[in-house]
């Protein structure tokens, strides 16, 4: 067969491809060939209106010549703002994004196909462009400025793969805002960049931005950090099975966990539940950046696809499907590699610096399959529904747990709580039997020193046993190791509130209890400082332990207006405290009638001896002294 005739000429060059085509393909064939269908129609209109043609294509990649480079701009505007535009009708993991990047140059003609620089610098633009972005050379930029719409993003000389000079590229925007907002990270590049290395370029961001994050203060105050947060949706499963569904919410708490030992400034907000729309999610919790997956479970094996995503534009940042046998080591080894992948994904786009980097990152897990479902068998179900049958449950499988892996520190936690719930709340241990709690949550710190649900743990069983020192110790400690978990601070909130009790008391009672009056509002207003906190933190009010330390701090100082705000914000009329303090603050603002209806309330939930049940509990809580306070106000509300 004879050689085609090689000619050469002038030509802009267009090259398009998808982005994470692979990870697509493994996740779910069928429907990815369909989306590209659907976008190889959207291209080719475009391109056909624009007087182009589409020379080579290889599955996912686009190679296209235009005669024009306002011509091959037009284009590709138009592409990428059709394909937006059919995203927003799809789930997050159907949507098909493209890079693109357009040259104009000298090319070489073989057949139908073109060859040469030209069509190399094309190539390489695209490799380095924002998904669902533009990038363009220098030379297409002079030609097309003024005369397409979209802001162009001077990025500077490039250095491209195979191409001799440094080329000098610019990012158009084609939503206004999708470019500024990061530096993107190119998709051939690999994440395996040291953090040392990347320290140093981020500094030089850091104080360019004139100090945008805050890595610590001398100041005594704790003030919210303004950082980039990260929304942890939990994984879906394609199954029914409690077991699998258990597994799922497991990996997802361990995941958001691992993230926030990971980096102290990362503002980590674990979801409870799949939003109906994941667009909603920056508006509802002001998170930069979502992660979302799923887990597919079969005959000894696991398969867990993850998502990370801009949450802003709803462009994927990075995916990955991940394959593992199903043993208890793969399961941490699999949660360790995710959080490893995202936080270089996070170091890489500027949302945490490397300096917050934690050297280490490795999960404190297990070895035993058994133990690992008994914690997800806690954290999924039991935290859900907080029944007394499922509390006994639990008990009884943590302690097995601790006993077949010793070494364990979230199921030693998670038994000191048990065992501490158990006393608080359910009536099942006695206080002699919280000194269990203690070994137990001693333990898991011994593991775990960094164990900051440990330290929560430790300094709730300090408020039980009356040590309110002990309180503030180990409460500030868990803030210290975890000061952007809105669940732990938040925890740690109502804590120092109820040991802030006695702080607007009558001296006479201050004298009964043996209270001293300037602790008791140190530690009640430290507990209103965290709860600001991790109000702020919570901005999609994911949790109620924030609403509970304002609540009660408002209560302690007689706000009552400001009561009923917050505890309208978690209405939990099946709770008897939450009637109480509800019952309290309309009793303060004169509302007879609304306070009459929260008090029956208590008395239906209670049945017999209500007083007594309230005296024991506020004992257990320390607000004995503000129960004694008010008890005139639940007589007169037929509580006697």
């Amino acid at each position: 067969m004879a050689k085609a005739e090689r000619k050469r000429k002038l030509s802009t060059i267009l090259a398009m491809d998808v982005v994470n085509y692979t990870a697509k393909m493994g996740a779910n064939e069928e429907e990815t060939l369909e989306q590209l269908a659907a976008c190889r129609e959207i291209i080719q209109k475009a391109v056909t209106s624009q007087q182009g043609r589409i020379f080579n294509t290889a599955g996912d990649a686009f190679m296209i010549e235009f005669a024009s480079p306002v011509g091959a701009v037009s284009a590709a505007i138009d592409i990428q703002k059709q394909i937006a535009s059919k995203n927003t009708d799809l789930e997050i993991d159907k949507r098909m994004e493209f890079r693109a990047g357009i040259n104009i140059g000298d090319i070489i003609i073989e057949g139908e196909n073109l060859f040469g620089e030209g069509v190399n610098v094309a190539a390489r633009l695209e490799s380095i462009s924002p998904p669902g972005g533009i990038c363009i050379s220098e030379m297409i930029h002079t030609v097309v400025e003024g005369k397409v719409t979209g802001e162009f993003i001077d990025q500077g000389p490039q250095n491209l793969k195979n191409v001799e000079k440094p080329v000098r590229a610019f990012y158009l925007e084609v939503v206004p805002g999708s470019v500024k907002t990061r530096t993107f990270k190119p998709y051939n590049r690999k994440n395996t960049i040291t953090k040392n290395i990347a320290i140093s370029t981020v500094s030089a961001v850091f104080l360019a931005l004139g100090g945008y994050f805050f890595i610590g203060s001398s100041s005594d105050e704790t003030t919210p950090l303004k950082l980039n947060a990260i929304a942890i949706v939990p994984l879906s499963s394609d199954s029914n099975s409690q077991d699998q569904i258990n597994l799922a919410n497991g990996l997802t708490q361990d995941i958001g966990g691992g993230l926030t030992q990971a980096s102290r400034g990362l503002n980590v907000i674990t979801l409870n539940e799949k939003p109906k729309d994941p667009k909603t999610i920056n508006k509802d919790t002001g998170a930069s950046y979502i992660l979302q997956g799923s887990l597919r479970q079969s005959t000894g094996t696991l398969r867990v696809s993850i998502n990370f995503i801009d949450a802003i534009n709803m462009t994927t940042i990075w995916s990955q499907n991940y394959d593992r046998k199903l043993v208890a080591s793969n399961i941490f080894e699999l949660q360790d590699e995710i959080v490893n992948s995202i936080v270089d994904q996070l170091v890489g786009n500027g949302a945490i610096l490397a300096q917050q980097v934690a050297q280490k990152i490795s999960s404190a897990g297990t070895q035993n399959l058994g133990a690992y479902e008994c914690v997800n068998f806690v954290r999924g179900q039991f935290f859900k529904i907080l029944s007394p049958d499922l509390h006994a449950k639990s008990l009884i499988c943590l302690k097995q747990a601790v006993k077949v892996d010793p070494k364990y520190a979230e199921a030693w936690q998670l038994l000191a709580q048990m065992y501490a719930w158990g006393f608080s709340l359910y009536g099942s241990v006695t206080k002699e039997e919280l000194n269990r709690a203690e070994e137990a949550v001693d333990a898991a710190i011994l593991i775990d020193k960094n164990f900051a649900r440990a330290y929560a743990t430790k300094a709730e069983l300090s408020l039980y046993f009356q040590r309110y020192d002990d309180v503030i110790t180990y409460g500030e400690e868990a803030v210290m190791l975890a000061p952007n978990d809105s669940a732990t601070v938040g925890n740690i909130s109502y804590l120092f509130d109820h040991a802030g009790y006695g702080c607007s008391s009558p001296d006479d009672l201050l004298e009964k209890y043996g209270y001293d009056r300037e602790q008791s509002c140190k530690r009640l207003e430290r507990g209103f400082e965290l709860a600001k906190i991790a109000n702020t933190l919570d901005t999609g009010n994911i949790h109620s332990y924030d609403n509970f330390g304002l609540g009660v701090y408002l209560n302690e100082k007689r706000k009552f207006k400001q009561v009923i705000a917050e505890f309208e914000k978690i209405p939990n009329p099946e709770f008897m405290w939450w009637n109480i303090f509800m019952g309290m603050g309309h009793h303060g603002l004169g509302d007879e009638e609304k306070a009459q209806k929260r008090f029956d309330k208590v008395k239906s939930l209670v049945g017999e001896n209500v007083m007594d049940r309230i005296e024991k509990e506020a004992k257990i809580w320390n607000m004995q002294i503000w129960v004694d306070e008010v008890k005139n106000v639940f007589v007169k509300y037929g509580i006697e």
